[in-house]
């Protein structure tokens, strides 16, 4: 997170760094830094953006239901804030007609955008009808002879088309473009950076990537373990004899790249999902076997009831010793996001930090947050990546969203009564703040004047 750059900057912010703020702005604001109410906003706030950002729903009338509570509690919090924001801001109105959209046409973030003007929309959408057509995508194609602007002679000659079955296309059937076209696009790597395409099988699941040759130490299973106590990988023909060489990443089921480090969900031998964090990834190539060490972590049956996400825990022995395992790359299903919790933890101290510029360590240090030595950990429901696999994977009772406000009328009641009274006010100040600029505007323009003559 560039944290220098957004505090730094906090009028010059982009799209990319109010998702970042989204996600985990929560986990900076809590106890006494912002107000309480203000606090429940932020909450509310990445609680419906983690449900807008599902890429396939599910279960349409659950999602829906949910949604209609995530966007009541945004705005009931922001009618106690400032009933006037919701009159005035544009944005907060239209949450209130999502939900019949997205009923209508889908997940809401496949036709998201903040682009209004009509020439960069039709260049916008000229861009997407092109990635559409290189990339293999059918769609229904007219009679030829009724098209309309097939007359124009200006126009640019359509790619050469074939339909479902590979034959030359006929009126009124669903085509594509031809092989030249498709290959194009698969043979030149620049367009396909250019159009941000990877192809899927590039990140192949169950796959993973060695460390460079200088950075391997290749050893036996009980070196290349560590100090954990995790049996040997089942399946292997010379167990004490196999060479483990250390791995960058795999790739999970849902072709995320996983990384040391990275918290992750996997599957056990009868189909159990778990939670867990890699430690370490090894690759056996003698065997074909890639493996990867993960620290196991149980989810609390309840939620933490200050920041409303599900609680991480170390499973341990009864001796308290942290537990890991050993599972194969393949049961991995995929990535998620997992904060400290610092609240609950009490992490307070403050440490000097050398500054990293570019690839260099810098001499100038900056103060940095240390974590207490306790793991619990929350898992960020406002994070979104993965929501909805999240989502479908934990208890109902960890994910269902819970009303901010029991009896909604009556709040609105009483927030409009107020509303009737601030309101009046509010706009008797701004018309005398108004009436006072232009006063003493008027009055420095006359002396300006009588300095002239």
């Amino acid at each position: 997170m560039l944290n220098d750059f957004i505090l730094r900057y906090p009028n010059s912010l982009l799209g990319k760094h109010f998702k970042i703020l989204q996600q985990v702005a929560v986990f900076q604001l809590y106890d006494g830094v912002c107000p309480p109410l203000v606090f429940d906003l932020w909450k509310a706030t990445g609680e419906l953006g983690a449900v807008l950002w599902f890429h396939k729903i599910e279960n349409l009338d659950e999602y829906l239901a949910d949604l209609k509570i995530y966007i009541a509690n945004l705005l009931d919090i922001w009618a106690t804030v400032d009933p006037n924001r919701i009159i005035v801001k544009q944005k907060l109105h239209v949450l209130v007609h999502l939900i019949e959209n997205i009923r209508r046409h889908g997940p809401a973030v496949l036709y998201s955008t903040e682009i209004f003007d009509h020439d960069i929309a039709r260049r916008m959408a000229g861009i997407e009808l092109f990635k559409h057509q290189v990339s293999g995508g059918w769609w229904l194609q007219e009679d030829t002879t009724t098209a309309a602007g097939r007359s124009n002679p200006r126009s640019a000659p359509d790619p050469p088309l074939e339909n479902l079955d590979g034959c030359p296309t006929s009126p009124s059937s669903y085509t594509r473009a031809g092989e030249n076209v498709r290959n194009f696009l698969q043979q030149h790597p620049a367009l396909q950076r250019r159009l941000g395409w990877v192809s899927p099988l590039v990140l192949t699941p169950g796959t993973v990537k060695l460390l460079p040759s200088k950075l391997q130490a290749p050893c036996t299973w009980l070196s290349a373990r560590g100090t954990a106590e995790i049996p040997t990988p089942v399946g292997l023909s010379k167990p004490t004899e196999c060479l483990w060489y250390s791995c960058k990443y795999l790739i999970a089921r849902s072709r995320d790249i996983c990384k040391p480090g990275s918290w992750i969900f996997f599957c056990d031998g009868a189909g159990v999902s778990h939670a867990g964090r890699i430690s370490k990834i090894l690759s056996c190539m003698e065997e074909k076997q890639a493996v990867a060490i993960v620290d196991r972590y149980n989810i609390d049956t309840t939620r933490d009831p200050y920041f409303n996400m599900p609680v991480l825990h170390r499973a341990c022995d009864p001796e308290g010793h942290g537990l890991s395992t050993q599972i194969p790359v393949q049961s991995v299903s995929f990535i998620f996001n997992a904060q400290h919790d610092c609240r609950a933890c009490k992490c307070i101290r403050l440490e000097d930090q050398r500054i990293r510029q570019e690839r260099t360590l810098t001499e100038r240090t900056r103060k940095v947050l240390m974590h207490e030595p306790t793991d619990r950990y929350l898992v960020n429901m406002h994070a979104l990546h993965n929501a909805a696999l999240i989502r479908s994977i934990l208890p109902r009772t960890l994910t269902a969203p819970i009303a901010y406000v029991a009896d909604r009328e009556a709040h609105h009641k009483e927030r409009s009564a107020a509303m009737r009274v601030s309101g009046p006010l509010k706009r008797a100040e701004a018309q005398a703040k108004a009436a006072e600029t232009r006063a003493r505007n008027k009055t420095a323009k006359d002396g300006e004047a009588r300095g002239v003559d």
